[in-house]
């Protein structure tokens, strides 16, 4: 059985539609919002819980969330693709200022 299958329920499949109609566009329009608020919701949540630990949470964070849109069908594979590349980036290869002595790297 293929795993997309088992999760790709009409329940998630109406609800782009209805919410693409209810903003006068398409369903794919329609799973990209309800994606980003899982996304955006996700990382509210873990900067919240753990923000002792800094934005590496935040990161992790959000790669799961992404990928949670994608397995419910909201967002296309390729995304999840793309947001573990940039995540590994951003995990291993510091942005200078991101730094856990306050900027100063």
């Amino acid at each position: 059985m293929d795993l997309l299958n088992i999760v790709s329920l009409d329940a998630f499949t109406d609800a782009k539609a209805n919410f693409g109609n209810l903003l006068g566009s398409t369903p794919d329009v329609g799973g990209y919002i309800i994606g980003l608020i899982i996304v955006v919701s996700a990382i509210i949540a873990l900067g919240l819980l753990f923000h002792k630990e800094g934005a590496t949470m935040m990161v992790i964070g959000g790669i799961i969330a992404v990928c949670l849109s994608c397995l419910l069908t909201f967002w296309p594979w390729w995304t999840a693709i793309l947001m573990v590349i940039f995540g590994a980036i951003i995990l291993f290869r510091p942005i200078p200022g991101m730094g856990a002595n306050g900027g100063v790297d």
